[in-house]
C-alpha cells in the first residue's frame, strides 16, 4: 500500500498529487474528498480504466451524493458509467443494555416517545431510562443507519436522462434503496434504540399544524407578578393552557408530579431560591424533559449572558421588559423548530 500526503507546499494541486497516485497502476485508489472538477475528472478517469476508486463527499444522503458531483461539473452519463454505489451513513445512539426497559403503552402513553411513535405510526420496543452505566443519558454506544444507492441498469437509465433529486429519489426507492428513516425506524423495532434518538438526528417528523390547546400548556416561571401577567396575556390570547410557577423549586415541582404533559417552559433568569439557570440544568439533565422546549426572561442585555444560556439548553432568550409581539414570535418559533407550527386562534 502506499500513501501520498498532500502538501500544498509542492506546489502541486490536490488533483496533480491524486494524479501521481494513479501513475502507479493501483488496483483501488482511496481518492479522499472529491471538492472540485479536476479531482472529480481523475477520480472519473481512474474508474473507467478499471480501477477501484473510493472517495468521500460531503452531503446529507445518498442521493446528495450523486447531485453532488454533477453540480462539480460532472455530466451525468459519464457519472453514469463509473459509478457503482453511493453510501451515506449517520450514527445513532444505542439504547444502554444495563437499563433500557419494555416501552409500556399505557404507563409511557405521555411521553415524548409516545407521540413522536404515534406520529410515525411506530410501535417502540423499548425505552432509555438512565442508569449508572450509561451517565444517566439510557444510551451506550453508537450504532451505524446506512443509506445505500446501487447504481443498477435501471438507475444509470434515469441518470441519462439528467434528472432532478426528487427524480432520483423516487427511482433508487423503486430500484430498492432504503432511506435513512426506513433504517433508523427498523432499528426502533428491533429495539436497538429509540424514535426519539432517530428523531434527533434524522429529523424525519414532518412539522404538523396544532392549535395551541392541543399541544400542551405552558409553565410560566417567574417571581414577578406583574410580568407574569403579561406573558400569560400573551399565552392565553394565542390559545395557551397556562401553568405559573414562582420560582425554580416549584416549577420543578410542578413538571415532577406529572399531572401536565408541558410543551413549553418559559423562565425568568434571575428568581429567588432555585433560579432560572439551576432550574435549566436540572431540566436538562432529566431524561424525560432534556428536550422539553425552554425560552429565558432576564434583564440582562449582555450577550455573554445570551451565549452562555444557549449553551447550557436554552431554546431562547429574550431580554425584558416583555414586548408582547416578540415574545409571540419566540413562541412560535420555538415549537416550530420542535416540529409544531402553532395556527392562529379562530376569531370568536
Amino acid at each position: 500500500m502506499t500513501q501520498i500526503k498532500f502538501d500544498p507546499m509542492t506546489g502541486l494541486s490536490f488533483a496533480e498529487t491524486l494524479q501521481q497516485l494513479l501513475d502507479r497502476n493501483p488496483d483501488v485508489l482511496h481518492a479522499g474528498e472529491i471538492r472540485d472538477l479536476p479531482t472529480a475528472r481523475i477520480s472519473l478517469r481512474a474508474a473507467v480504466i478499471g480501477r477501484k476508486v473510493i472517495a468521500t463527499v460531503h452531503t446529507s444522503d445518498a442521493v446528495s451524493g450523486i447531485r453532488r458531483l454533477i453540480d462539480i461539473g460532472l455530466a451525468p452519463g459519464r457519472l453514469g458509467e463509473s459509478l457503482h454505489a453511493v453510501i451515506s451513513l449517520r450514527l445513532v445512539r444505542a439504547l444502554c443494555p444495563e437499563c433500557a426497559r419494555p416501552f409500556d403503552a399505557e404507563s409511557d402513553a405521555k411521553s415524548r416517545e409516545a407521540k413522536l411513535a404515534s406520529v410515525l405510526g411506530i410501535a417502540p420496543v423499548k425505552r432509555a431510562i438512565g442508569c449508572k452505566a450509561c451517565a444517566g443519558t439510557g444510551y451506550r454506544g453508537q450504532i451505524p443507519i446506512p443509506e445505500v444507492l446501487l447504481l443498477t441498469p435501471e438507475m444509470r437509465t434515469v441518470l441519462n436522462g439528467s434528472p432532478n433529486d426528487v427524480e432520483l429519489l423516487r427511482a433508487a426507492q423503486a430500484d430498492g434503496m432504503r432511506t435513512f428513516a426506513e433504517v433508523g425506524l427498523d432499528r426502533v423495532r428491533r429495539g436497538d434504540t429509540t424514535v426519539e434518538e432517530i428523531e434527533r438526528v434524522l429529523g424525519i417528523v414532518p412539522v404538523r399544524y396544532e392549535s395551541a390547546d392541543a399541544v400542551g400548556p405552558v409553565l410560566l416561571v417567574d417571581d414577578e407578578e406583574q410580568d407574569r401577567a403579561l406573558a400569560r396575556n400573551v399565552l392565553e390570547r394565542m390559545g395557551f393552557q397556562v401553568v405559573e410557577a414562582t420560582d425554580g423549586a416549584a416549577a420543578q415541582s410542578a413538571i415532577e408530579k406529572g399531572d401536565e404533559d408541558y410543551s413549553l417552559v418559559i423562565m425568568d433568569l434571575y428568581m429567588p431560591g432555585m433560579d432560572g439557570t439551576a432550574l435549566l440544568r436540572t431540566l436538562r439533565q432529566s431524561l424525560s424533559t432534556q428536550s422539553l422546549p425552554v425560552i429565558v426572561l432576564t434583564s440582562s442585555a449582555n450577550p455573554r449572558d445570551e451565549l452562555e444560556l444557549l449553551e447550557a439548553g436554552a431554546d431562547d432568550y429574550l431580554v425584558k421588559p416583555i414586548d408582547a409581539g416578540r415574545l409571540e414570535a419566540r413562541v412560535r418559533a420555538v415549537l416550530r423548530r420542535a416540529g409544531v407550527r402553532i395556527a392562529s386562534p379562530t376569531p370568536s
